[in-house]
């Protein structure tokens, strides 16, 4: 199938309208801003953790985290629409999966 002369015009000209987007670059690395980021650190004082807060400290992927949950190794509570994992599920989760049975979050 060829393309007609108008239609090989037509996208030449589209062609040379059309500019590249220019994306922002990525960082490979940030600092934490306080006002407006959340951190992901172990906070002795915090009795619950987000799912993404918890697979950052883990060092895992939310979707390991669900899965976790899924498997019913893993009891998050729910806040609302919130879900959290509270701390000292967290350390009872190290201490079964990793034999870690004392370990406490820094």
């Amino acid at each position: 199938m060829s393309i007609s002369h108008h239609h090989k015009d037509y996208l030449m000209l589209l062609a040379m309208t059309i500019k590249p987007r220019k994306s922002a670059p990525v960082p490979i690395y940030s600092e934490p801003n306080n006002d407006t980021e959340r951190t992901a650190r172990p906070n002795p004082d915090r009795l619950a953790y987000r799912i993404d807060e918890v697979a950052t400290m883990l060092g895992v992927s939310r979707s390991f985290i669900y899965l976790e949950i899924k498997a019913r190794r893993l009891h998050p509570v729910k806040l609302g629409r919130c879900t959290v994992i509270r701390a000292d599920e967290v350390r009872r989760y190290l201490g079964t999966e990793a034999g870690l049975a004392d370990t406490k979050l820094p």
